[in-house]
């Protein structure tokens, strides 16, 4: 996709290893860090064309695989902190455009799949979560994962690991979700 670290000579998606949040020790991912402070303006992602590159219902652009790149680019509006972006450019070598970025809905769909044992590659087909995915070795908490991609100006989606359910958390966290994240790069 156009807009993306290798522009349209993108052909995979890699995720961080298990252990990426904590020098390399294996640990669960890095929970509860905030999306962005500010909840009251919209970062610029497309949010209001509609997509069905995915078979899940509502789909706009800003879900798409390729999008998470450019979606974690402007999750820091003026004047707002991102947690979550900072982390994941610290991880990307704490550059502006990193390789490194938060995956979108779909590229976050896929990454469920994987977590899962299930085939990847098809964003038609949804992640069907398992709740033994937490005892894997790849690291994955069996809980929710926040994607890149904003719903509205204080809702952003996010993909549950264990059970598959997709849904909208808070930016700010204060819904109590704690929601995990796990960085991947495209190349």
């Amino acid at each position: 996709v156009t807009g993306a670290n290798c522009n349209t000579n993108c052909r995979y998606l890699e995720f961080a290893p298990n252990g990426w949040s904590n020098g390399g020790v294996p640990a669960f991912d890095i929970r509860g860090l905030e999306w962005s402070s500010n909840t009251s303006t919209l970062t610029g992602q497309n949010v209001s064309t509609a997509a069905s590159e995915s078979s899940r219902a509502n789909e706009k652009y800003n879900w798409g695989i390729g999008q998470g790149f450019y979606n974690t680019s402007v999750m820091k509006v003026a004047g707002a902190t991102s947690t979550i972006q900072s982390t994941v450019l610290a991880y990307a070598g704490n550059v502006t455009a990193g390789e490194w970025f938060l995956p979108s809905l779909n590229e976050l769909n896929e990454l469920c799949k994987y977590a899962n044992g299930a085939t990847t590659g098809d964003p038609k087909v949804s992640c069907v979560g398992t709740s033994s995915v937490s005892t894997t070795n790849l690291g994955f908490a069996g809980y929710r994962y926040k994607s890149s991609s904003e719903i509205d100006a204080s809702t952003v989606m996010f993909i549950n690991i264990a059970n598959s359910a997709a849904g909208g958390g808070k930016k700010d966290g204060i819904d109590g979700s704690s929601d995990y994240i796990r960085p991947i790069r495209a190349f």
